[in-house]
């Protein structure tokens, strides 16, 4: 991949950088941290610009520290639904016969699949198979 050479201007300071990033996406972040930089700026009009840049770069660290916190209990929160154990699908039936379990009542007679039906609804055919195999509560 080609490196890009890129002038940037950060709160006033221009440099040059190379990177293997998009030209325009480098150049959407600098503007991003020039804009936070300048709303301290007209916050704070007797701050210094550097401890503008400074604010804007301690709030930009919080944010990216709290958005590695929710990933990682969003991924840790996927891992435990995929290591969930899955009921009433055929592998899972197929296991507990295997190991001479019998599935609840409850898990038995879930449908796997909707009932399609020309004359209801998926629901009222669901609702229906329940109330046929006793397991619809209420009513």
């Amino acid at each position: 991949m080609d490196k890009n050479h890129i002038n940037l201007c950060l709160s006033g300071q221009s440099f040059r950088i190379v990177t293997d990033d998009d030209v325009d996406y480098v150049k959407q972040l600098e503007k991003r941290i020039n804009s936070r930089i300048e709303s301290y700026k007209k916050r704070y009009p007797q701050m210094s610009a550097t401890r503008c840049t400074l604010l804007a770069m301690l709030e930009l660290e919080d944010e990216l520290a709290r958005a590695k916190e929710n990933y990682e209990a969003l991924d840790a929160k996927i891992s435990q639904l995929r290591n969930m154990p899955r009921i009433n699908t055929p592998a899972a039936r197929l296991a507990s016969a295997r190991n001479g379990q019998q599935m609840p009542n409850a898990e038995r007679n879930l449908p796997t699949a909707p009932a399609h039906s020309s004359t209801g609804s998926t629901i009222e055919n669901t609702a229906e198979t329940a109330a046929e195999s006793g397991t619809l509560v209420g009513g």
